[in-house]
């Protein structure tokens, strides 16, 4: 999928609103593409290489944290934050570089992918968020 696409419409300039929606003026101003920042889960699992799965997570870790993304890793999979080429292509990457161990005969991902056309997302803000209402 392409991110150069035709954002928006003639009467509507890019990262500008569609009418009843809002955004909030203490955030970041809109994106200009809701491509152009994404927050992403992926969970990249190498199949059929026995029950220690943590030398190929180092393996996914090394790529994503090689491309210009914000990686946070987690106990079951990893939350980043980029434009979506990185993100998908960090994806990409990762499998290829699995492949290229000679160990991994499979490779299986599960990918959850927001985007947002009132404000930038991050993940510290998603964070943030609960944490002030706890």
């Amino acid at each position: 999928v392409s991110t150069q696409s035709t954002w928006g419409s003639a009467s509507r300039a890019p990262g500008m609103l569609a009418a009843g929606q809002r955004w909030c003026s203490t955030k970041s101003p809109p994106p200009a593409s809701p491509f152009d920042r994404v927050v992403a889960e992926i969970q990249i699992v190498p199949l059929g290489v026995g029950l220690s799965l943590s030398p190929y997570v180092a393996v996914v870790e090394r790529v994503l944290r090689s491309r210009n993304l914000t990686v946070h890793l987690h106990a079951f999979g990893t939350n980043v934050e980029g434009s979506w080429d990185e993100v998908m292509g960090g994806i990409k990457e990762a499998h290829e570089a699995l492949y290229a161990t000679g160990e991994v005969p499979r490779v299986t991902a599960a990918v959850k992918i927001g985007t947002r056309v009132d404000r930038y997302d991050t993940l510290e803000e998603k964070i943030l968020s609960v944490e002030k209402k706890l």
